[in-house]
């Protein structure tokens, strides 16, 4: 079945269709014209759910390209090719946060494996030599807990500020 070049730029257009739904309206309207209600409905439903999957695909490759920022930007040489599952227990580690009025610092807990100890010292320092600032203006640093000192529980990093 082909499918007219206009119609089918109707079918585009409806894809994403203004708050009025004029374009949706419109493709209606032309196939029921031609008493073909139905098929219009299936073109409309087609569209949105391309452009949904299209919407699903950025979600689900959104948290990659994340990671692999990160991974680029802090992370020591020997992780240039490492992938979630080495780079895992580094953001998984607990810590606390203390929330200042000019700095956020969180402070992490060291690993129980030297060479692990050391690539964090080295990504606390690169991340606080860049200085990065919050939305609202403050700096965010970064700290290993001395090994040896201990505090009564971990804070989430989820918490806001009083």
């Amino acid at each position: 079945m082909s499918v007219e070049k206009g119609q089918l730029q109707r079918t585009v257009d409806a894809m994403w269709p203004s708050q009025d739904n004029s374009s949706s309206i419109d493709l209606i309207r032309d196939y029921a014209e031609k008493r073909d209600k139905k098929r219009a409905y299936v073109e409309i439903f087609r569209a949105y759910a391309a452009r949904k999957l299209s919407i699903q695909a950025h979600f689900v490759f959104a948290p990659t390209l994340k990671l692999t920022w990160a991974r680029d930007s802090y992370f020591p040489p020997a992780y240039g090719q490492a992938t979630w599952h080495r780079l895992a227990p580094f953001f998984r580690l607990p810590g606390w946060v203390v929330w200042g009025r000019e700095t956020v610092e969180v402070e992490l807990r060291p690993f129980n494996d030297r060479q692990l100890n050391q690539d964090l010292e080295a990504i606390c320092e690169k991340v606080n030599a860049e200085e990065p600032r919050l939305p609202d203006g403050r700096r965010l640093r970064f700290k290993m807990r001395a090994q040896g000192t201990r505090r009564e529980g971990f804070a989430v990093l989820m918490r806001t500020p009083p």
